[in-house]
């Protein structure tokens, strides 16, 4: 009887264990079930994931490549209207103008969506921003281009091989930053337009006819650039007479030769630099000065052409200075004759602009000692770019004019030129792309 007690609780309690143990296997079980279905499912997430992820790169480039046509869709139109910035709306409707896209079955893709920034008055820079959408989704990329006709503002230094070949200069180049490969300019066929300057400055622009001063002709104007986007004019009535021959040892090619220095002036008025950023003076013409945000050309020039030696001239005897350098502030020299650094020049000088003689050169005379103390200078500083007829130059091989001269191109010329600058084709241009 004792034994059967013994043996019945011995069975319970190997029941118990083995229930025990079939619950822990249980638990294991549901412990690694519930593991197995939660790595299932973030597989299944992370797959599907995947494929959205794909699916949204692939549209991603689609919608880059639908804005890629807009932007080629408005360069051909520019190459056949050059000057319609309204995509054929003739100024009637506003951006953004929207066309479809399709595939080459004629399947909706998306659509392409244009903005456009015409040019500042006297530019070619027109900007173009094309929003690629896809159709099946909101999915959206969008490019900027920048689109203009070249100037001769994009290259640091032009001139006229024909008229180079004087060694009297002393040679100087422009930092640049880098070295590109030269190419042949036609320098003729890349001078100043002066009829139709003088036509736009008649009619939007200022224009200044010959100077006179008591009813007697006068020795031209001074402009005095203000950071308040105006100018005060001046006429000047007498300049600082020559010393003749003793003064200067130049040859042949220093034609209209003089001190170029203001003796006395008189005040005109104060004028607002006009919306077109051109200023023609048929007359000889001295500026200086400093600009805060504005686009300004001040051409002088005659026009008919009165021929060589008689050609008006620009001369910058005073700092003539941006006040910001990031393509804001842009000054634009374009004279029919010289563009003269004069004898009454600063010691250390500063000029700040593009710089054009359609048929003379940029430089200083060759004044010697006998001129006076101001016959050597120590620094010219000039940012910008240079394009003249003949050889430029500010000091010669005897130790004269400017011994130290810092010549940097302002890249901002390449994408802003000064108003009306002369173009060097009749084609846009590509300037910039980027996406934004």
């Amino acid at each position: 009887m004792k034994k059967d007690i013994i043996n019945k609780i011995q069975y319970a309690r190997m029941k118990q264990v083995r229930m025990k143990q079939a619950g822990m296997i249980l638990v294991s079980v549901i412990i690694f079930a519930a593991i197995a279905v939660t790595m299932t499912i973030g597989l299944v997430n992370w797959g599907t994931a995947l494929l959205l992820s794909v699916e949204t790169v692939a549209q991603r480039e689609q919608a880059l490549q639908i804005a890629e046509a807009g932007i080629d869709y408005y360069r051909w139109h520019l190459a056949h209207a050059p000057t319609d910035f309204y995509d054929g709306t003739n100024s009637t409707a506003t951006s953004p103008y929207t066309h479809q896209f399709f595939d080459k079955d004629g399947n909706l893709l998306g659509t392409y969506s244009l903005t456009i920034t015409p040019p500042l008055a006297g530019s070619t820079a027109v900007t173009i921003v094309s929003k690629g959408t896809i159709a099946s989704s909101t999915i959206s990329r969008s490019i900027k281009v920048i689109e203009a006709i070249p100037t001769l503002a994009q290259y640091a230094l032009v001139y006229n091989l024909a008229n180079n070949s004087s060694s009297t200069y002393v040679g100087s180049g422009f930092n640049t930053g880098r070295q590109l490969g030269m190419t042949a300019t036609d320098f003729s066929s890349t001078t100043a337009n002066i009829s139709a300057m003088k036509t736009q400055a008649q009619s939007g622009g200022i224009y200044l006819p010959g100077s006179q001063y008591k009813d007697n002709p006068a020795f031209g104007y001074h402009i005095v650039l203000k950071t308040n986007n105006t100018f005060d004019l001046y006429v000047v009535t007498a300049v600082e007479a020559s010393l003749g021959d003793d003064c200067t040892s130049g040859g042949s090619d220093q034609t209209q030769w003089g001190l170029w220095t203001i003796d006395t002036q008189e005040f005109l008025q104060n004028y607002p630099i006009p919306a077109n950023g051109l200023v023609f003076a048929e007359d000889n013409v001295w500026v200086d000065g400093t600009v805060k945000h504005s686009r300004i050309s001040i051409v002088a020039a005659k026009s008919p052409d009165p021929g060589l030696g008689s050609e008006p001239n620009i001369t910058v005897n005073d700092n003539l200075l941006y006040t910001n350098t990031d393509g804001s502030d842009v000054i634009g020299l374009i004279s029919q004759g010289n563009i003269n650094i004069g004898y009454g020049s600063g010691d250390v000088q500063t000029v700040d602009g593009a710089l054009l003689s359609q048929n003379g050169r940029v430089g200083r005379y060759h004044y010697v000692s006998d001129c006076g103390s101001s016959y050597d200078r120590t620094t010219l500083n000039i940012f910008g770019m240079i394009a003249t007829n003949q050889r430029y130059g500010f000091a010669y091989n005897d130790g004269t004019g400017y011994m130290n001269r810092n010549l940097t191109y302002d890249a901002n010329l390449f994408y802003n030129p000064p108003p009306f600058f002369p173009e060097i084709s009749s084609y846009y241009s590509t300037l910039s792309w980027q996406e934004i």
